[in-house]
């Protein structure tokens, strides 16, 4: 073989395995994309609640087909409590002076109204999942 074929030879096999590693490394990035995807866009990473305030209470439900557990309620941004435990397509009913401030000030429904409501919860081993409301 004469220099100039054996030049055209090697760019071609350089081209060659530059293709492959391309394709390659696309594949990759596209399995990992699809990875990052489901984990973000996964189904149980948003609750499916509903509350209703009824003057002096709140009623929590949780309309999702798995169970909440270390639920934190969140009124206002101020007033806090936990939950243990919601059952799927079960209710829980708090008292509104059972949601505190850190100070321990207790939300008060006679001079107060209640503007926002957010859960978060644990919903499968370390994932959470997170619910929120803006009252009218």
């Amino acid at each position: 073989m004469q220099p100039a074929e054996n030049l055209a030879e090697s760019q071609s096999g350089e081209r060659s395995n530059l293709v492959r590693i391309i394709a390659i490394m696309s594949l990759a990035l596209i399995f990992i994309m699809a990875i990052c995807i489901g984990t973000i866009v996964h189904p149980r990473n948003i609750l499916d609640a509903t509350v209703q305030f009824e003057g002096n209470q709140f009623r929590i439900f949780n309309n999702n087909d798995f169970q909440w557990t270390d639920v934190r309620l969140v009124l206002n941004s101020d007033y806090k409590m936990t939950v243990p435990i919601m059952q799927p397509h079960s209710e829980v009913v708090v008292l509104a002076t059972q949601l505190v401030k850190d100070d321990g000030t207790a939300f008060n429904p006679a001079t107060s109204y209640p503007s926002d409501f957010y859960i978060v919860a644990r919903i499968s081993g370390s994932q959470m999942g997170s619910w929120f409301y803006k009252f009218r």
